[in-house]
């Protein structure tokens, strides 16, 4: 998933330069092939580290970048007329409405009952709430704000080989060549962008 995120960049950089033209789609679309033929390497190919159905959550994933790509784009035009904070905190208070009813279509804890969530189990659901959440939708958004929505998205280089390395750390996932292939198209199809 890590991997597939780290396409962000390039896809931004590609939605960016087709609906807002802040970038010549010439100078990216080499680069947006490379990046996708690095995510098609990591989630196709790289099936036997995947969970129960890969396909579709690689998928799943890769919708995900492209939505937050299109809410890059589109949040740096509003906060042309309002402030990020106001753009971030409207966004997670509208999000948090929308998802209340599906809290409804998971019955693990409401079976299990409350007392099954453990202190670490909330402890991390606090950190993904602020830290995950709030704090980095801010920082990005007052990125987006100050640099635009395609160089603030380079940033997310970072995301493939800390989701590998942190994976390989904690949970003590294996790297393999695949996800070492991906990652370096990835970033290569970064690179060519940015040239």
């Amino acid at each position: 998933g890590g991997v597939i995120i780290g396409s962000s960049p390039v896809v931004t950089s590609l939605l960016s330069a087709m609906l807002i033209r802040d970038v010549p789609l010439r100078a990216v679309w080499a680069g947006a092939m490379l990046s996708f033929a690095g995510v098609g390497v990591v989630s196709v190919a790289g099936f036997q580290a995947a969970g129960d159905q890969p396909l579709l959550g690689s998928t799943l994933v890769f919708l995900g970048v492209v939505s937050w790509a299109l809410y890059s784009i589109g949040s740096r035009t509003i906060m042309e007329r309002i402030s990020p904070l106001t753009v971030n905190w409207t966004t997670l208070m509208v999000a948090t409405v929308l998802q209340i009813p599906l809290l409804w279509t998971d019955q693990k804890m409401m079976n299990a009952g409350m007392e099954s969530v453990t202190t670490s189990d909330w402890l991390a659901l606090g950190y993904l709430v602020v830290f995950a959440t709030a704090v980095a939708q801010q920082a990005w958004l007052f990125g987006v704000k100050g640099v635009g929505p395609s160089r603030a998205s380079v940033l997310g280089n970072l995301t493939p080989v800390a989701a590998i390395g942190l994976s390989a750390l904690i949970l003590g996932e294996a790297v393999g060549w695949i996800e070492i292939i991906g990652i370096c198209l990835i970033l290569a199809g970064v690179w060519v962008v940015n040239r």
